[in-house]
């Protein structure tokens, strides 16, 4: 029996004044959800709701997802930043407010979220952005033109290859658009004018996994304007300029304004250019113009008006100061008046703030065992309550144990007089209708943790990683495997062959390498701004740096299988298999592991069940779920009787990981202590007596536990937690003291796939690829320096009891930058941290803002890996254009890490004293924060960055002198002469064991796709060695790009040769001007039966073509290059293939 707790409450007098229109009493958020969301799942029509605050709207959405579909409730946010609107931000907000005006003029039913100040803000009419959705149907003429046209009208941007909403590529026959109608992009394909084909695809595969025969395109622009009132704005704009005088005149505002109007041109106003609309002498709409026919509710109007009122205040203001600044013109406008928005909807309703008959109130209780959990549900039935738990069928199985121990029967069927279980619905904690008698009991209750994630913010997420190879770019470093180093100059055709142009060292010097050999070609990676030197062209340089490097990477490798070796002979425990308990263990964790967190157990597990000694590195990004996986490793060491370690580099750090055991093994009867220098000397003697005794099962501590007085009684795994940020003589203590136990090593630098799988069989690792299921959005603004803006986001995070880091990179104007916020904000306490500090200070500092006693946090780029602050919400980067991209992702994963929205704001100077290096990656910047609020940032820095932790500093330089890949070449060849490579790796230079010349009979037109694209179908062809590889690789050529053009289906038989060419009855193949030579294997030419199946074979015997010859106990075939060149290779070789297997099947008769 399903429980439906909104069926429940749907005859309660507050949700029938809904039904009926008429204002209801709330007492909370909760409250006011419960009765909104049991009237609007009663009834056959739309309702709108608007609470002050986006952390307001925020939490509404996150408890009204526990109810209903999250496709019917239209979320319509907006920031609350009054000066945002020189910001650069993610395309998510504009993503939702577009889908939610689609529903609403498509008259679909829909509960509508919004927040307070979006009522100030102008948008598109109904009835102008009704007109301006594009409705596609499969088989209609509609041509490809056209649709280019409405995506860039309509402010879509053109990309090579769509990843994010709003984003449009067109290539031959096949244009690709992400619109917010679907969860995915679309790709149309044509015929003429005609679309033949509308598919869905991954924008991570490229592949198309669904057909569909029609489709709604949202337009992206938010004010939609007619050619007209374009025209009029223009005018009026250019007109006020034209009045300014030079010294009236700021460059600045010119430049901003004159790019603003050769954009409203093409696309329409923006979000932050909607200010300019009064110039376009239009009456602004809103979105209670939307609203016509669908009621809406206030929830604390008194507060919603004072929010809306405040906003239009500071708005007003911040434009009175630009335009006093000359920054802005006379008519600029960032916000309207509440009366104007309300003006179009004048029948809205509040609800009271008043005793309610569907009051919630929170469960007054903390987990703490198994026992509470039983006490508090019997305590709650006591009092009157029907309890009702919500739990997982994982959670599930261990309460079930757990109560048939105590005779407590669990019901399923809420029917009976047990405990009624609710199967895979969650909530992040539990709560009381106190008047309804009900208790809805969360695994925070059973568990003392909750599920904090959001299914309506997984919307946000575009959560993905970037594997696919980087677009060369002309300017881009390259490597030639022969020549070295030079600079790609872009792609230049010499008698209708194209080909690679790479400039060297040295006047004019330069290389021509053809297209489809650019594997010979890779794109230069190092570490974020290692500039290269060039090498000459022919000359000697690169050929000594290579082997210099060969033979140190050679004594690495010996040095890696010698430590493996020793590992293998040594002596460990063989942990034992899964018991019951541990799968209790398991079911407690509120949350479905990932597929990479499972994978990686699965290794973990296996290794600690041998009987060597286990040594595992576990990599994984920040939030990945690495100490889960880790406890649950402790946790089997612990069920096996042994002791468990964990090993943390800062005091602070080992605070966090003692909080976050504590409450994970507080179930299991688990005994933990931590071990740091605040803790006392008595306790310290206590704990070290309890360790030698066996009365501790887990020690953590920072690097006091490799101390000599410290003594196990019988220690089974280590756990290791950022291994690199130790010291020498640290890990060289380490090394002595884990000699035949298992040890887990904890990183969050990823360790590039190259590289593992060149170690593989020397260093066990295990990687953490998928993003984790509850990850929020982290909307991250790239903006100019303004203290004003600084002072207005910090006074919101404050506002709403958060907490803020504030990067500032320079040690010796730090206590500056202190002294002016301390002026800001003088009730605030705000303290500073940088790397120059002594370590017990910076540690106590730390430890102070994770327990929330410091509101504002100066720091240096220390921060840049550390502690989890879940009430940390805010950073502010000053001068972001000086860091790396890779050390900005990592930066800005210090937040975001709770249940709340989370904010990144990425400053710049003036732009006018920026050098081209600082301009060219704040364009970077701007690019990498429009992609989305996950983990999409290109990893190539990173990786560098984990070979250089695994490998050493001297490997990382050698990666800086040759490049990544080069580096990753050389790495490969070592291990395979030391004859450790495994099998299933390949070559990285080599998929089949012959190449056939290109020609112009076989190659990719230029017409059929882009440079980029070009290169990557040549080197993705390279890589396939098997023909089923190919022919699912065909499909999806055909599926990405279109109909394949006659040049290129010979690319695909050329392919298709040099595989079969790999067949062992082929022992040599020799391409010539004017013929092929093929030489047989002896096993084939030996046999008599072959010999007369040869002659039978109609092809083999036309002599024109064919020469036969018999010499050195093996067949010779000499083929002349025809017109037709390629199908007769093909014919033959096939023929030959087609002989050699009939052969076989009559021998086998």
């Amino acid at each position: 029996m399903d429980f439906d707790l909104l069926k429940l409450i749907q005859d309660n007098p507050e949700v029938i004044k809904i039904d009926n229109n008429f204002a209801f009493n709330a007492n909370s958020i909760e409250s006011f959800a419960l009765a909104i969301l049991s009237s609007y799942q009663k009834n056959n029509r739309s309702l709108a709701v608007c609470l002050p605050s986006l952390y307001d709207a925020q939490h509404f959405l996150e408890f009204a997802s526990n109810f209903l579909n999250v496709e019917e409730i239209c979320y319509f946010p907006y920031d609350e930043v009054v000066r945002a609107d020189a910001i650069y931000s993610s395309k998510e907000f504009v993503k939702e407010r577009q889908y939610t005006l689609y529903r609403l003029v498509s008259k679909k039913k829909s509960l509508v979220v919004f927040s307070g100040i979006l009522l100030c803000k102008p948008i598109s009419s109904p009835s102008c952005f009704s007109n301006s959705v594009l409705h596609l149907k499969k088989s209609e003429s509609f041509e490809p033109k056209k649709l280019i046209e409405y995506l860039i009208k309509h402010n879509y941007s053109r990309v090579n290859r769509v990843e994010g909403v709003f984003e449009f590529s067109a290539r031959g026959e096949i244009v690709d658009v992400f619109t917010p109608s679907y969860n995915n992009p679309v790709r149309f394909e044509y015929f003429d004018d005609e679309i033949e084909d509308i598919r869905i695809f991954n924008t991570k595969s490229e592949l198309s996994f669904e057909k569909i025969d029609e489709i709604d395109i949202i337009p992206a622009n938010e004010v939609i304007l007619s050619e007209g009132e374009i025209d009029r704005g223009v005018f009026n704009i250019s007109q006020e300029l034209n009045r300014l005088d030079n010294s009236e005149l700021n460059q600045e505002l010119l430049s901003k304004t004159s790019r603003f109007l050769a954009e409203v041109k093409v696309s329409g106003l923006a979000d932050t250019t909607s200010k300019y609309l009064p110039y376009f002498e239009i009456d602004p709409s809103f979105i209670t113009s939307y609203l016509k026919d669908i009621p809406l509710y206030f929830y604390r109007f008194e507060d919603v008006y004072s929010i809306a009122s405040n906003y239009e205040k500071e708005s007003a203001d911040y434009y009175a100061e630009l335009k006093k600044e000359r920054m802005a013109l006379s008519g600029e406008k960032g916000a309207y008046s509440l009366e104007d928005s309300l003006k179009e909807k004048r029948d809205y309703i509040c609800s009271i703030d008043e005793d309610s008959q569907l009051q919630v109130t929170s469960i007054p209780y903390r987990s703490v065992s198994m026992i509470d959990s039983l006490n508090l549900i019997n305590n709650l039935k006591r009092d009157g309550y029907t309890p009702y738990v919500f739990l997982s069928s994982a959670q599930l199985e261990g309460f079930k144990r757990y109560l048939d121990q105590e005779g407590v029967n669990i019901d399923l069927s809420l029917s009976s007089n047990g405990i009624n279980v609710v199967l895979d619905k969650s909530f992040s904690r539990g709560f009381l209708l106190p008047k309804a008698k009900l208790a809805l009991v969360s695994s925070k209750e059973i568990y003392g943790f909750g599920d904090a994630s959001s299914t309506f913010l997984n919307r946000f997420k575009e959560a993905k990683t970037i594997s696919k190879y980087q677009d060369l770019e002309v300017g881009d470093y390259v490597v030639h495997q022969e020549q070295g180093i030079g600079v790609y100059l872009g792609i230049k055709e010499i008698d209708g062959l194209e080909y690679l142009t790479i400039g060297y060292a040295g006047d004019g010097q330069k290389l021509y390498v053809p297209l489809e050999k650019y594997k010979m070609i890779r794109k230069y990676a190092s570490k974020e701004g290692v500039k290269p030197r060039l090498d000459y062209l022919g000359g000697a340089s690169w050929a000594r740096r290579k082997a210099k490097i060969r033979g140190r990477v050679s004594y690495l490798a010996d040095k890696l299988i010698e430590i493996e070796a020793q590992r293998n002979t040594t002596p460990g425990f063989a942990f034992q298999p899964d018991d019951e308990l541990e799968q209790e263990f398991s079911d407690a964790f509120p949350y479905p592991l990932t597929t990479s967190q499972q994978a990686a157990w699965e290794e973990i597990k296996k290794d600690m069940m041998s009987s060597h000694p286990m040594d595992r590195l576990l990599t994984g990004d920040v939030g990945f779920g690495k100490t889960e996986v880790a406890f649950k490793a402790i946790f089997k060491c612990i069920c096996s009787h042994k002791q468990a370690a964990l090993l943390c580099p800062t005091t602070v750090l080992c605070k966090q990981h003692y909080d976050v055991a504590i409450e994970r093994f507080k179930s299991f009867d688990v005994r933990i202590a931590m071990l740091n220098r605040n803790v006392s000397v008595k306790e310290t003697n206590s704990i070290l007596r309890q360790l030698k005794d066996g009365e501790i099962d887990l020690l953590i501590g920072t690097h006091r536990i490799l101390s000599d007085d410290i003594q196990f009684k019988d220690l089974g795994l280590l756990v290791v937690d950022e291994e690199q940020r130790f010291g020498v003589a640290h890990k060289e203590k380490n090394k002595t003291m884990t000699t035949n136990i298992d040890v887990l090593t904890l990183t969050a630098t990823p360790i590039p796939r190259t590289l593992q799988m060149s170690l593989l069989n020397v260093r066990s690792l295990s990687r953490l690829d998928n993003p984790p299921y509850n990850r929020l959005p982290i909307k991250t603004y790239v903006v100019k320096f303004n203290k004003k803006l600084i002072k207005e986001v910090i006074d919101r995070e404050l506002g709403r009891k958060g907490q803020v880091y504030y990067l500032h990179n320079r040690i010796q104007s730090l206590p500056k930058t202190i002294s002016e916020l301390e002026e800001m904000f003088p009730y605030a306490n705000i303290k500073g941290v940088h790397g120059q500090m002594d370590g017990n200070d910076i540690s106590d500092i730390m430890s102070d803002f994770y327990e929330g006693k410091i509101d504002i946090l100066v720091c240096t780029s220390i921060v840049e890996t550390g502690l989890d602050v879940p009430n940390c919400n805010t950073i502010i980067v000053e001068k972001a254009e000086n860091f790396g991209l890779a050390q900005l992702y990592q930066i800005k994963g210090r937040v975001g890490r709770s249940s709340r929205l989370a904010y990144a704001y990425l400053t710049y100077p003036d732009i006018r004293v920026l050098n081209d290096e600082s301009k060219k990656r704040l364009k970077a910047l701007k690019e990498f924060t429009e992609l989305g609020s996950g983990y999409r940032i290109a990893n190539e820095d990173l990786n560098i960055r984990g070979a250089g932790d695994i490998l050493g500093k001297e490997q990382a330089g050698f990666i800086d002198s040759i490049g990544y890949d080069a580096y990753m070449q050389l790495l490969q060849e070592v291990m395979k002469e030391k004859k450790v490579m495994v099998d299933n790796v390949k070559d990285l230079d080599k998929s089949t064991r012959y190449e056939i010349s290109f020609s112009l009979d076989a190659h990719i037109p230029s017409t059929y796709a882009s440079e980029s694209d070009r290169i990557n179908i040549y080197r993705e062809m390279f890589d396939i060695s098997s023909l089923k590889e190919l022919q699912e690789y065909q499909k999806k050529v055909e599926d990405i790009y279109g109909r394949i053009p006659y040049e290129m289906s010979n690319l695909f038989v050329k392919k298709t040769i040099e595989i079969y060419l790999d067949n062992p009855i082929f022992s040599e193949f020799k391409e010539y001007i004017d013929h092929y030579e093929i030489k047989m294997s002896e096993d084939f030419s030996s046999s008599r039966m072959m010999a007369r199946e040869l002659e039978k074979n109609e092809f083999i015997a036309d002599e024109k073509k064919i020469y036969v010859r018999f010499l050195g106990k093996s067949f010779r075939f000499n083929l002349n290059k025809s017109a037709d060149y390629l199908m007769d290779l093909f014919n033959l070789v096939t023929s030959l293939i087609a002989i050699k297997n009939k052969v076989d099947k009559r021998s086998r008769i």
